[in-house]
């Protein structure tokens, strides 16, 4: 008896051990694998390391017809969402679209009335693939620094620039001592695309680092350490348009500064008596290079 119950454990015992190892055998649910077409495995590799970036849209409609409400809407290649309105708008995260379909459209008309708003053009233009390679290559060298992807509206197409973002810090200044006490202005580098805006000039970009400007400039002292705004390398700062006399420089001006006044065509709300640097942008449908003050 004692041997046949001894043969009927062991053999339940096998058994249960064979039904164990058919269960832990048992694949688990799988998360569906994530499949790319060629294009975004192409595209995933060329931004690979980099963080993300900003998108600023803007339209030079406005500054032509200040008058007029313009509106725009844009989507990606893939018919999503991507921008609408000015301002900036910040991506944290995931890759530039490869495409992009922007509307523009004159609502003035149908603000009182049920007009439609009239379309003034629609458009597709590349994005992902314009943004070079030397310009991902130097953020992975130095992330401390972001991608901007800036579109301007105009007319007749739509506009694509891009440049890195970064705030200077080559005295090692903490967080918290830039924060409470110092103010460093961002600084623009690897500008690119159709057109760059007019901005402050606080640096110049020589292609290798960031200079302070070049002519004429005292050299660092240290009763104008904090004064605002900064500048790199010679930390000096730049004298203000009274100091100027309201002439710039001709070194300067051959450079693309200049001062704001009410007389410049645009920007209302922008400072008055700063220097800054000229912008520009390249005519959609010309190509014609053009400077402006916005």
């Amino acid at each position: 008896m004692n041997k046949m119950r001894r043969t009927l454990c062991q053999s339940m015992g096998g058994l249960f051990g064979l039904i164990g190892l058919g269960a832990c055998s048992q694949p688990g649910p799988q998360q569906p694998q994530q499949i790319y077409t060629e294009e975004e495995k192409q595209r995933l590799y060329k931004f690979r390391g980099v963080r993300g970036y900003d998108l600023t849209v803007d339209l030079i409609p406005k500054i032509e017809a200040p008058s007029r409400i313009i509106k725009c809407d844009i989507v990606d290649d893939k018919g999503a969402y991507f921008a609408g309105g000015m301002g900036i708008h910040t991506a944290t995260g995931g890759l530039p679209p490869s495409a992009i379909h922007a509307t523009l459209l004159d609502a003035t008309a149908s603000q009182r009335t049920r007009i439609p708003p009239e379309l003034i053009g629609q458009w597709t233009v590349s994005v992902a693939e314009r943004i070079p390679d030397e310009l991902l290559d130097e953020l992975r060298r130095d992330p401390k620094g972001g991608l901007r992807i800036k579109i301007r509206l105009h007319r007749e197409g739509v506009l694509l620039g891009w440049d890195i973002e970064r705030r200077p810090n080559p005295w090692g200044h903490t967080y918290k001592e830039i924060v409470d006490h110092i103010f460093i202005p961002m600084a623009h580098s690897h500008t690119g695309g159709d057109f760059k805006e007019a901005r402050p000039a606080f640096y110049t970009w020589d292609g290798d680092g960031f200079r302070g400007l070049p002519a004429n400039i005292p050299a660092f002292r240290d009763d104008i350490k904090y004064k605002h705004p900064w500048r790199y390398r010679e930390f000096v700062s730049m004298p203000s348009a009274e100091d100027l006399g309201n002439v710039v420089p001709k070194e300067w001006a051959e450079q693309g500064l200049f001062i704001t006044s009410k007389a410049d065509p645009c920007c209302d709300n922008r400072v008055k008596g700063a220097l800054y640097e000229k912008g520009w942008y390249i005519h959609p449908r010309t190509k014609e290079r053009i400077e402006t003050y916005f």
